[in-house]
C-alpha cells in the first residue's frame, strides 16, 4: 500500500501511481525520485526522457510519467526554511533540474516507515538535499508553543497573525519573525498544514466530507476540496477511512 507522511512542512509519498499523470503544477518544491529503474518527464522540447530523479520548482507545469513505477515523491513548502534552502542552494532560479542524490537508502528508508521512527526518517530526507539549518534555535519559545497550542485547539475557527500575536503577547510584526524562527515555516502556511491535517484525520475515522470541513475551519465543503487538491495534489476523499490506495502517518 502506498504511505503518505505528514510533517509540518512537508509531504513524503513513497508508492506508486496506478495511472499516468498528465501535465499539471503544484504550489510545492518538488522532488521525484525513482526508488527502481527510471521514470520519464517530457522536455521543452516534448521529448520524453528517461530520468532518475527530478527537482521541480512551485508552480512549474511539467508533465511526468512514474505509471506503476515505484517512487518517492517529497512536497516541500517553498516558504518554509528547508524550502528557501533548496530554492537557493539547489534550483538558483532554475525550473527544474536532474536531481539524483550521491548517497541514498532505500531500503533503509522503507525499513523506517515500516517502523515509524519519523524522526530518523526525516534526518535522512534532509541529508537528501544536505541540507544544514542555519537559522533555527535548539531553544523552545514559550510564547511560541502557547501560539501553537491555541492554534491546535481552535482550528475550526477564524485565525489571524493579529489575534495570535494577543495570544503571544508580541507585536504582530516580532509573531511573524520569530514563529518562522522557531518553526521553519510561516505562520499562515502551519495554520494550513494543520487544517489539512484535521481534514485527513476526520475523514479517516470515517467522518463525511462536510464535518471535516467544519472541524478544520473551512468555510464550507467546496472551499476545504479546492485547497485540498492544492496542497495535496488528491482529491480528500482518496483518504477515506477504507482507502486501498494510501495509509497515511501524522508524526
Amino acid at each position: 500500500m502506498n504511505q503518505v507522511i505528514l510533517w509540518k512542512d512537508m509531504i513524503l509519498f513513497w508508492g506508486s501511481n496506478e495511472k499516468a499523470i498528465s501535465e499539471h503544477r503544484h504550489p510545492t518544491i518538488q522532488l521525484v525520485l525513482a526508488t527502481d529503474n527510471s521514470f520519464t518527464s517530457q522536455n521543452g522540447k516534448g521529448e520524453w526522457i528517461e530520468k532518475k530523479g527530478l527537482l521541480i520548482a512551485p508552480n512549474y507545469s511539467h508533465k511526468c510519467n512514474a505509471k506503476n513505477i515505484p517512487i518517492l515523491t517529497l512536497d516541500i513548502d517553498p516558504e518554509s526554511i528547508l524550502g528557501e534552502w533548496i530554492a537557493k542552494h539547489l534550483l538558483n532560479g532554475k525550473k527544474s533540474i536532474d536531481f539524483t542524490p550521491k548517497s541514498i537508502d532505500f531500503k533503509a528508508i522503507a525499513e523506517l516507515l515500516a517502523q515509524q521512527k519519523w524522526e530518523d526518517l526525516r534526518t535522512i530526507v534532509e541529508g537528501v538535499f544536505l541540507f544544514r539549518n542555519e537559522y533555527e534555535s535548539a531553544l523552545k519559545d514559550n510564547r511560541i508553543e502557547t501560539v501553537i497550542d491555541f492554534i491546535v485547539h481552535n482550528i475550526n475557527e477564524p485565525l489571524t497573525s493579529k489575534n495570535l500575536s494577543q495570544v503571544a503577547c508580541l507585536s504582530e510584526s516580532r509573531l511573524l519573525h520569530l514563529f518562522k524562527e522557531k518553526m521553519g515555516l510561516p505562520i499562515r502556511n502551519y495554520i494550513l498544514w494543520i487544517r489539512i491535517k484535521m481534514v485527513i484525520m476526520e475523514i479517516t475515522k470515517g467522518n463525511s466530507l462536510t464535518k471535516a470541513s467544519f472541524e478544520a475551519g473551512f468555510s464550507d465543503q467546496a472551499h476545504m476540496t479546492r485547497t485540498f487538491i492544492k496542497v495535496i495534489g488528491l482529491p480528500p476523499s482518496t483518504f477515506s477511512k477504507n482507502s486501498k490506495f494510501v495509509q497515511v502517518f501524522i508524526p
